[in-house]
């Protein structure tokens, strides 16, 4: 199903970031990384490395997640967002 790609630049307040780390979600690493951008952690994802973070207002999540992967013990960063179906061009049926 075609969907809309999240934006990464979204400034609005309570943007939400999904943090992949090299330790625990709650590892001091993971606490360090979290402060340069002085996000909050609200629950860890389930059978991984991983916890979804929620950034301060005032920083964009474009730069957030920039300033996350630089620094040691994260491995990847992508927006929390939901994607959405595109109503001109969503599923085909009978095709």
């Amino acid at each position: 199903m075609p969907s809309t790609p999240p934006r990464a630049n979204q400034s609005q307040q309570g943007a939400r970031l999904i943090v992949t780390y090299q330790d625990a979600p709650d590892s001091d690493a993971a606490k360090a990384a979290n402060r340069t951008v002085g996000a909050r952690m609200l629950r860890p994802v389930s059978g991984g490395h991983a916890a979804v973070v929620e950034l301060p207002p005032g920083i964009t999540a474009e730069s957030a997640m920039a300033k996350l992967k630089a620094q040691p013990g994260v491995v990847y960063v992508e927006l929390d967002s939901m994607l959405q179906a595109d109503p001109l061009r969503g599923p085909r049926i009978g095709d």
